[in-house]
């Protein structure tokens, strides 16, 4: 039987930075990242945000006094107890190279990171 992480296609890398969650109808939340891959992220905060809802993140990097963000529009997928998991539906394009940083320099397996940014397009799933 297939682990789930070898059923991902995109590999996961634990990091622990700032994000802010925002939805129509919804309060911002600030909440730490658990994790994060080329398609989604685990976030850790408070939300009444359901199931299913489309939600924007913005990721925030570097400097507090000069921040740099990854800006992405998703959808909640899953949550847990006190975290939620967030599939992304969009980037725009300096959002998408900021988060392939993220994630190649902060992965175990950098080659595995590489062979998965040749082998999708974008943030999409493999057709």
């Amino acid at each position: 039987m297939q682990s789930d992480e070898n059923k991902r296609e995109f590999s996961r890398v634990e990091i622990h930075m700032e994000a802010e969650l925002s939805a129509d109808g919804y309060k911002s939340v600030l909440g730490k990242l658990h994790d994060v891959s080329m398609n989604g992220l685990c976030l850790e905060g408070k939300t009444e945000m359901k199931v299913g809802e489309a939600c924007r993140v913005k990721i925030l990097l570097g400097d507090p006094q000069e921040p740099i963000a990854i800006h992405v529009q998703g959808e909640i997928s899953r949550r847990l107890a006190s975290s939620l998991a967030i599939t992304f539906t969009s980037i725009d394009p300096d959002s998408y190279l900021h988060l392939q940083n993220l994630v190649f320099y902060n992965a175990e397996d950098t080659e595995r990171v590489e062979q998965e940014f040749t082998e999708h397009f974008g943030i999409k799933r493999k057709a």
